[in-house]
């Protein structure tokens, strides 16, 4: 890739029909199957202008992927984490200098260049250690986290990987900021989290 894109979003996506487990209480196979992909097209469509990677190793997904204008990455199923470190070490290996690593299930998201733009004006004064985190409301999760390729991050998603991210912030004299937006912070895990999307956006899904 001769003139790569200054800044890439990474978007992790699991199978579809394999998606949303916890929300079985509440919703059936095929309603947690259009939701995942409901929320993912809307992760896709607010990277703009930025291109997406999506990050999968399902046919379904990487067609539905390609159908949205992102490229594939193959996901070797090792898990969250290992997906992403590839998929950050294989835009690194084409001169890409910035990811944000996007998770899939943000349906109130905004626009993301927008969000990343409003702590750090002017891309070319990003600095070259910095980590930018965005938590869940919880502050449990990382929906979002900017970083550049070439930071050698190890990435800690599942259960409080806010508070590992940010360790691992520390630990390696990364400048980090926390950004706190209720549109980037509400992901949908369980019945409760489904809820109150309802309750806040009572026109979707």
């Amino acid at each position: 890739m001769s003139h790569p894109h200054h800044t890439w979003v990474v978007v992790p996506i699991k199978s579809f029909g394999q998606a949303k487990q916890r929300l079985k209480p509440a919703l059936e196979d095929d309603e947690r199957s259009r939701l995942a992909r409901l929320m993912a097209e809307r992760v896709i469509h607010a990277a703009q202008p930025w291109p997406v990677a999506v990050v999968c190793n399902d046919t379904h997904v990487a067609d539905f992927a390609r159908t949205h204008g992102a490229r594939v990455i193959e996901d070797l199923g090792l898990g969250l984490n290992a997906a992403v470190a590839t998929a950050v070490t294989t835009l690194r290996e084409e001169g890409v200098s910035w990811v944000v690593v996007a998770h899939a299930d943000i349906p109130l998201v905004g626009s993301i260049p927008d969000l990343f733009r409003s702590v750090t004006p002017g891309l070319v004064a990003f600095n070259p250690d910095l980590v930018a985190l965005v938590p869940d409301r919880h502050h449990d999760g990382t929906n979002l986290m900017l970083l550049p390729t070439a930071s050698g991050f190890e990435f800690a998603y599942g259960a409080g990987s806010f508070r590992k991210h940010r360790l691992e912030a520390l630990r390696n004299g990364f400048a980090f900021t926390v950004i706190e937006d209720a549109r980037f912070a509400l992901d949908i895990d369980t019945p409760a989290d489904f809820e109150r999307w309802l309750a806040i956006d009572p026109d979707s899904p």
